[in-house]
C-alpha cells in the first residue's frame, strides 16, 4: 500500500519526455513541484517510483539496485512511443540512476541533481550486510535529520534497513564505471550547502564524465533536497533552458 501523497504522478504535454526520478528513502512527491513546472513548459512528464519505496521501509530488503534502474528503465519506456526525445532527471539516487541510464537507455539528456559519486566514508560501511542481524535499522546523520525536518510534509521513509546499503554502494559503483561511457549532454546542480551528500561529489563525477556536453550550475542557500528548497525554480528554470538548449528542433 502506497503512503498517500507519495504516488507516481503523470502529465501529458508535448514531444519532450521528461522521466523524474526522486531520492533514497524518498518518494515521487519530492519531484512532484518540478513535473508541475515543466508541464507548465509544455513536456511530458513522468515521475516514477523506484522499486521498496513510498510504502514501508522493510519492503527495500527485498530489493536489489537493478530493480531501482528497472523502474527508470520502464518510466523510459513508457514515454518512448509518445514523444520524440526521453530526457532523465534525477535528485540523490535518482541522479545515479539517471547518469547509470544515460549510459544504458535511450534518452537524449540527463540532470542529475544533488548526485553521489561515492558514499562518505565509514569503518562499518564493507560490513553491512553482516551487521544487518544486529542493527537491522539505519538512522539518519544529524545534517540529513535537519534535511527531513525541513521536509517534514513530505513524505519519506524515516530509517531503511542496514542491509540495502549494499545496493546503494553497489548501484554508485555501477555508475561510477559508467560515466566515462555516457555520449549525450549531462547538467549537474548541487549546493555547497548539502550536508548530505558532500559538494566534492559533483566536481568528481564532472572530471569522470568524457561526453563535451557536460555542464554544472552551483547553489548556495539550499540544503540536499533541492527540488523542495528556497532555490528550487532556479533549478527549474536551469533543467528547462537545458532541455531546450540540447533537445531536438521542434
Amino acid at each position: 500500500m502506497l503512503i498517500p501523497g507519495a504516488e507516481p504522478f503523470f502529465f501529458p504535454g508535448g514531444e519532450t519526455g521528461v522521466v523524474l526520478v526522486h531520492g533514497f528513502t524518498g518518494t515521487p512527491f519530492e519531484m512532484r513541484w518540478m513535473g508541475e513546472y515543466l508541464a507548465r513548459q509544455g513536456h511530458t512528464v513522468l515521475g516514477v517510483r523506484l522499486a521498496g519505496h513510498a510504502t514501508q521501509p522493510d519492503d527495500l530488503l527485498r530489493i536489489h539496485w537493478q530493480d531501482w534502474l528497472a523502474s527508470v528503465e520502464e518510466g523510459v519506456l513508457l514515454l518512448k512511443p509518445h514523444t520524440r526525445q526521453v530526457f532523465l532527471m534525477g535528485l540523490s539516487l535518482g541522479g545515479v540512476l539517471s547518469l547509470l541510464g544515460g549510459a544504458l537507455l535511450p534518452v537524449q539528456g540527463v540532470v542529475a541533481m544533488s548526485t553521489l559519486y561515492r558514499l562518505p566514508n565509514h569503518p562499518l560501511l564493507p560490513f553491512a550486510r553482516l551487521l544487518h542481524p544486529f542493527m537491522p535499522r539505519q538512522g539518519f546523520s544529524q545534517a540529513e535529520n535537519q534535511t527531513a525536518a525541513s521536509q517534514s510534509d513530505h513524505p519519506h521513509y524515516p530509517y531503511f534497513p542496514t542491509r540495502v546499503v549494499c545496493e546503494l554502494t553497489d548501484c554508485v559503483q555501477a555508475m561510477r564505471q559508467a560515466l566515462p561511457e555516457i555520449k549525450i549532454p549531462v547538467q549537474l546542480i548541487h549546493s555547497h550547502q548539502d550536508g548530505t551528500v558532500a559538494p566534492e561529489n559533483m566536481d568528481l563525477i564532472y572530471a569522470a564524465l568524457k561526453t563535451p556536453h557536460k555542464e554544472k550550475l552551483w547553489l548556495e542557500k539550499s540544503g540536499h533536497v533541492i527540488t523542495c528548497e528556497p532555490e528550487r525554480e532556479t533549478v527549474f528554470a536551469a533543467a528547462q533552458a537545458f532541455l531546450q538548449r540540447v533537445g531536438m528542433p521542434a
